[in-house]
């Protein structure tokens, strides 16, 4: 994923979780604790789903509780179509 593109879904993601947590978009930055700005599993759920979208696969549902930040989502999205990537030979 190039830096612009990153960015740009990090600013999505950001945006999208001070919607789902009727918070001030400026108080939510990549490194805010999702649970702190009072996100719910079900916000976090969306975050995820948008994530999904845009790498097109799917979390394992498991590991969406350990994703507090949009970073951390980001980050474990990168590593999961790395790994894939890896397996497939791409």
């Amino acid at each position: 994923m190039t830096n612009n593109t990153r960015e740009k879904l990090e600013e999505d993601l950001c945006e999208l979780a001070a919607t789902l947590a009727w918070v001030d978009p400026e108080d939510v930055t990549p490194n805010t604790s999702l649970s702190v700005i009072g996100l719910d599993s079900l916000g976090s759920i969306e975050l995820v789903a948008r994530v999904e979208a845009h790498f097109g696969f799917m979390f394992p549902e498991k590991n969406i509780p350990m994703l507090d930040t949009v970073i951390e989502i980001i980050d474990y999205a990168e590593r999961v179509v790395k790994d894939i990537s890896e397996v497939d030979g791409t």
